[in-house]
């Protein structure tokens, strides 16, 4: 998608079903970040992601730049682009 290429970039991959009601893959994603070098972290997540849960991705995010005064980026991947991933893998052949 035209993104810089980065060794080591942290993923959190995530199931729930239904609404996505609990913060916890927030907190695993300032974890990744913490803990490694990558200014960036990948959520992959299947469930249903309200609008509160992206202004707390949000905000979480920004609290995040600032407390360590630095570009950093969180990309979610939801059901439906992993959706669309599984179903292009196995249409294309192996």
């Amino acid at each position: 998608d035209g993104e810089e290429l980065f060794d080591d970039i942290p993923v959190q991959c995530k199931n729930y079903q239904g609404k996505v009601t609990t913060s916890r893959p927030l907190e695993d994603l300032e974890r990744c970040i913490m803990n490694s070098d990558s200014p960036l972290a990948y959520l992959f997540i299947l469930g249903d992601l309200s609008d509160d849960f992206q202004r707390e991705f949000d905000k979480r995010l920004e609290e995040l730049k600032n407390k360590y005064e630095k570009e950093i980026k969180w990309k979610i991947v939801g059901q439906e682009q992993i959706a669309k991933l599984y179903l292009n893998k196995i249409g294309s052949p192996i």
